[in-house]
């Protein structure tokens, strides 16, 4: 699955963790961010990977198709993905970070979830 988001969608709290990582390159704390996101999904933790995102974010789920709001239904959307899917990984590949302003960075790459020994989707 190809993917692009703008980096608002992390919570702040997200984004400062990975700014202490280092100072001097946005670059580098997104791709920090973006692996502490696949640390959290690749543990099975719904609650660390829901609060990776905004507190009124929009995720739409990949088993569902339909949109979620807000940080406590995208844990409870992660928590059913782990438990029907109890090998569920994910991996993750940055390909560029664009900083369009500031504070906003678009970051571009790929992701895939692995369930078991099927082929990545």
């Amino acid at each position: 699955m190809r993917w692009s988001f703008v980096l608002l969608m992390l919570s702040s709290a997200s984004w400062s963790f990975a700014q202490e990582q280092e100072e001097d390159s946005p670059e580098v704390a997104i791709r920090a961010a973006v692996a502490v996101y696949v640390d959290a999904y690749n543990r099975r933790d719904a609650a660390a990977v829901a609060a990776l995102w905004s507190p009124a974010a929009a995720y739409t789920s990949n088993t569902t198709g339909m949109e979620i709001i807000g940080r406590e239904a995208i844990e409870e959307d992660f928590a059913a993905v782990f438990e029907a899917s109890p090998d569920v990984r994910l991996e993750a590949e940055t390909e560029s970070v664009d900083l369009v302003s500031p504070n906003v960075a678009v970051e571009r790459g790929a992701a895939r979830v692995i369930r078991g020994d099927a082929e990545p989707e």
